[in-house]
């Protein structure tokens, strides 16, 4: 028999209970905001050219940055020699990178007009375009001799003789040697300053545009060494990983419906044949876009924008058979019990969008029609 001490124990037990779960979550409430630093999603790639690498947060080994591709916190890119990446932030900002650099993302935490990022130019130049979302100096960047501070702005950095180099091409910023925080100067527009190792930054002065280091290599059809911009050596063996990857998922999905045809499940059957359908239609417009792509890639006449295009097309396909597949998955948890009507059956079939598609006067086009390609989820 329960008697009265019983149930006050009961209730101080339960309710002890709950007071350990909200010291902890209060605890981790301020933790978390350190946590996601690492491995969330910076920005993406706009434009690639002439073999940029990536290095993931945590990994030793490189991959081919190409148009598209996600640039998370932690990523160390890597231009070499003749490469540039155009990275567009998730808060508006743009980062270019030139080639012979070295540059990692540190820190990016964005949300409305709150912004915290630091970005590392460990080697070579960079330009950035800021967009201004408050009066906070919420955009650091550092080298390992210079520290500069924005709100919105315009301007480029360059690493050269173990000085750092800094004109500033719209707005103000605030800079400051490494270490050396409380000897901070205000620059000022179409001007430049120099920052020593262990110093602080020289009087600034006006520079002439022609002495600006040259960043990016514009959408021209060769850049500066005569060789194509954009995909190239590479290209096949990258693009055709993906699409066999994509086969695999496409074959998944069949044997997913062969296993529920043999059950006689019809509604199973019902759920998964509209996302097959779409999954071989994504496929072959991926291996059309792949021998489009090959056959053009080392004519005189092919252009970056071309390229790219082509790229973004075989992985928005190849993106969304992976996640057709993972539809087709969740067919299997209907029960077979459920009976689906035929307006429910209609009305779950993937539907194809056509998307606005830049076409190139210096593309041949293939013979025939393509199908159109739906439109992606998330910023491409």
């Amino acid at each position: 028999m329960i008697n009265d001490r019983d149930v006050l124990f009961l209730i101080f037990k339960e309710g002890f209970s709950k007071m350990k779960k909200f010291f902890l979550f209060f605890c981790l409430s301020f933790l978390l905001p350190e946590i996601v630093f690492a491995g969330s999603v910076a920005g993406t790639v706009s434009t690639a050219v002439g073999h940029p690498k990536v290095i993931r947060n945590g990994s030793d080994k490189s991959s081919i940055l190409i148009y598209g591709d996600k640039i998370f916190v932690g990523d160390k890119i890597l231009t070499g020699l003749t490469g540039n990446v155009l990275v567009s932030l998730n808060d508006g900002s743009e980062v270019s990178i030139g080639n012979n650099s070295e540059f990692v993302i540190d820190k990016f935490v964005f949300s409305g007009n709150s912004r915290d990022t630091l970005l590392n130019l460990i080697k070579g130049k960079m330009k950035a375009v800021v967009k201004h979302l408050s009066n906070r100096m919420d955009f650091i960047v550092k080298t390992s001799t210079a520290v500069a501070g924005v709100r919105g702005t315009e301007f480029i950095l360059e690493i050269a003789g173990g000085n750092t180099n800094i004109f500033l091409l719209s707005g103000e910023l605030k800079i400051w040697g490494v270490g050396n925080k409380d000897k901070s100067l205000i620059l000022k527009r179409g001007m430049k300053s120099t920052v020593p190792k262990g110093g602080t930054p020289s009087v600034p002065k006006p520079f002439d545009k022609k002495s600006l280091p040259k960043i990016f290599v514009t959408t021209d059809k060769e850049d500066r060494t005569g060789k194509k911009s954009a995909e190239n050596d590479n290209i096949e063996a990258r693009y055709s990983s993906m699409i066999d990857v994509a086969k695999k998922n496409v074959a998944k999905i069949a044997l997913l419906k062969s296993d529920a045809k043999k059950r006689n499940d019809k509604v199973v059957v019902n759920c998964i044949k509209p996302k097959l359908n779409t999954a071989k239609r994504l496929l072959s417009i991926a291996n059309g876009s792949y021998s489009k792509l090959v056959s053009i890639k080392n004519k005189r006449g092919s252009s970056i924008s071309a390229l790219n295009n082509l790229a973004k097309k075989i992985k928005m396909s190849c993106d969304r058979i992976a996640e057709l597949l993972k539809d087709a998955q969740s067919c299997l948890s209907i029960s077979s019990g459920e009976v689906m009507t035929k307006t429910e059956i209609i009305e779950g079939k993937e539907k194809i969008e056509q998307p606005e598609q830049e076409v190139s006067p210096n593309v041949e086009e293939v013979d025939g029609t393509e199908p159109d390609l739906p439109t992606a989820s998330g910023s491409e």
